[in-house]
């Protein structure tokens, strides 16, 4: 009997081994399957089996096929489209990448997986990057940014991102966007209109000054018949040297050349101002415009500010429809100030009113072009000006167009100084 018990405990002890080495095993393989599939690595052949760990092993390989499957997918997405996307840690290191980045940037995807994305920087704008993806993160919402990219040969390229952070995963979500040719394209179009305007504006001037001459006689007598014609000639030259002198101002204040000085302004002053330097177009075009009684203390350039303002009113004219009578209103907006002048008769589509603001924009965006004439430079004009203030222009309602500009905040200089830091990063 002692030596059956012993052979009996033997043969149990035996069994037990075997049955906890085999489970151990296949354990083990099944966490290598998990392990593979979460590197994104082939898991071997699944063994057969009745049991729980035999059901689990083929859960994963179900799981590795529909994950094969979906990556197969994002890539197919990642490298079918222009641009390029991409994801990034909290840390900003690349951990997905579509294979248009050799096109982009010029490096593989092998090279740039892992890789911090502040290396491809320039070092003066590497902490401005990764604050910017820290705000996004903080917010929680969607975010733009414009900056150099260094390519594998060396060369720069610009890139716009639309920045994405998802709080779940850790993770940002981007789209970077290749505009470098559309910014060299813009870099020579100021250059064309600079040089076109520079040179045009003295010749345009001596041929104005000749009329000049020729209708008060000085270059002989004029007949009567030819003098109404020579005004009108010298009306429309008028009116070309001012377009003129309004592109050149433009690309002074685009280039922030046309420094600031900031004091208090009455925006109701130089609301009243503005309309009174356009006196002789208003009465040209038939409409009118209604001044607020109310006022707001703006912290402006009271001169640049009038030339915004005239900008803003002499487009608003030009688009305004018939004999209109076109209301300014002045609101507080926190520590705003916002200008707005409703235009009656306009709409201007969703899509089309950031585009109205553009100084290359040839036709006005109302629904009646036969009626409705081109806004100009005049919204241009008064959209730089708004900026190099650190406030913006907008059209909300498609008939409202809007500036805003800082409130004058009192006498502790607080807000002089948050301009100053803000016209010195601007430039």
């Amino acid at each position: 009997m002692a030596v059956g018990l012993v052979l009996g405990i033997g043969v149990s002890t035996s069994i037990l081994y075997l049955f906890t080495s085999s489970l151990i095993s296949r354990l083990g393989k099944t966490a290598d399957r998990a392990r593979a599939i979460a590197l994104g690595k082939p898991i071997p052949p699944v063994e057969y089996g009745l049991d729980e760990i035999a059901d689990l092993d083929r859960a994963l390989a179900n799981a590795a096929a529909r994950l094969k499957e979906i990556r197969q997918r994002e890539s197919a997405i990642l490298d079918g489209v222009g641009d390029l996307i991409l994801s990034l840690d909290s840390r900003l290191r690349i951990k997905t990448i579509g294979e248009t980045c050799e096109r982009h940037w010029g490096f593989s995807k092998e090279i740039l997986l892992g890789r911090s994305v502040l290396t491809l920087l320039d070092p003066d704008y590497r902490e401005e990057f990764r604050s910017a993806f820290e705000r996004i993160a903080e917010t929680e919402l969607d975010g733009r940014l414009e900056t150099s990219i260094s390519r594998a040969d060396g060369s720069p390229g610009v890139f716009l991102w639309s920045i994405n952070w998802s709080a779940s995963k850790r993770h940002y979500f981007c789209i970077a966007r290749d505009i470098s040719e559309a910014r060299r394209i813009e870099r020579l179009r100021q250059y064309f209109l600079s040089m076109a305007g520079h040179d045009l504006r003295s010749p345009l001037t001596a041929v104005s000054m000749d009329l000049q001459m020729i209708a008060a006689g000085i270059r002989g007598p004029l007949p009567a018949e030819f003098a109404t014609e020579v005004e009108e000639m010298d009306r429309k030259l008028a009116k070309l040297i001012g377009f003129v002198n309004e592109l050149l101002d433009l690309e002074k204040l685009e280039a922030h050349r046309m420094p600031l000085s900031l004091s208090a302004v009455s925006a109701g002053s130089v609301c009243e101002s503005a309309l009174e330097n356009l006196s002789s177009s208003m009465e040209q075009s038939g409409s009118s415009i209604r001044l607020p009684e109310d006022d707001l203390l703006l912290l402006a350039d009271e001169a640049k500010l009038e030339k915004g303002l005239e900008g803003l009113f002499s487009s608003c004219t030009r688009m305004a429809r018939g004999e209109s009578v076109l209301e300014v209103r002045l609101d507080r907006l926190e520590d705003k100030g916002m200008i707005s002048v409703r235009v009656p008769g306009l709409h201007v589509p969703h899509n089309e009113r950031e585009a109205i603001f553009n100084k290359l924009r040839s036709a006005s965006p109302g629904t009646d072009p036969d009626r409705a004439a081109s806004p100009g430079l005049g919204l241009a004009i008064a959209r730089a000006v708004a900026i190099m203030h650190g406030g913006e222009a907008t059209m909300t309602d498609g008939s409202t167009l809007s500036l805003t500009f800082p409130l004058y905040e009192g006498d502790d200089d607080d807000s002089l100084q948050g301009q100053t830091e803000h016209r010195e990063r601007v430039e």
